[in-house]
């Protein structure tokens, strides 16, 4: 009896002992961490009107041979006022060429630019507005307005839609200058 007495006065002490300064999830203060890097990273400034998802690939010998395996992502909510979509290299990616997919949802009508910035080692390659679209060529799905700093999205009957830019050469030269020490 005296035995059960002291397991019952064990178990109970430490139940009340160890919960007494526990805290729920909700009361736990949450580390905010930023995304630092020295390697390669573009952010575009811009207005998105419709929740979408930005693709931005990538080739490292300068073609145009875009794949899958050289594929960056960025989810955006819409937003009636500019927003940065950050694409962030692998450390070990030497990016030559670009491709920034404008999203796969058809409602987005258009995108509005407000600044381009190219990052590598403390380097910055920086565009504003419509000066933007100076580096890069539309295909049949995209028009640039280079009134409005806009990029007009189009969508064609009976073909799979995908509005994309493709860096041109002048592109291609910035950012082989920020490669160069």
């Amino acid at each position: 009896m005296k035995a059960k007495f002291i397991m019952l006065f064990v178990l109970f002490t430490s139940i009340f002992v160890g919960c007494k300064d526990e805290k729920s999830v909700d009361e736990l203060k949450v580390k905010e961490s930023t995304v630092e890097t020295d390697g390669f990273k573009i952010n575009f400034r811009a207005v998105v009107n419709e929740d979408d998802e930005f693709h931005l690939f990538y080739t490292e010998d300068g073609s145009d041979a875009f794949n899958g395996e050289n594929l960056l992502k960025v989810q955006k909510k819409s937003a009636k006022t500019p927003q940065d979509i950050t694409f962030i290299f692998p450390e070990d990616a030497a990016p030559m060429n670009i491709r920034l997919d404008l999203g796969n949802n058809e409602k987005q009508g258009v995108v509005k630019f407000d600044e381009m910035i190219l990052e590598y080692k403390g380097k910055k390659f920086q565009v504003e507005g419509a000066k933007i679209f100076k580096y890069f060529f539309p295909n049949n799905f995209v028009e640039f307005d280079t009134i409005n700093s806009q990029a007009k999205i189009k969508v064609l009957p009976e073909t799979h839609y995908d509005p994309i830019m493709v860096a041109n050469d002048e592109m291609k030269l910035e950012i082989q200058k920020l490669y160069k020490k």
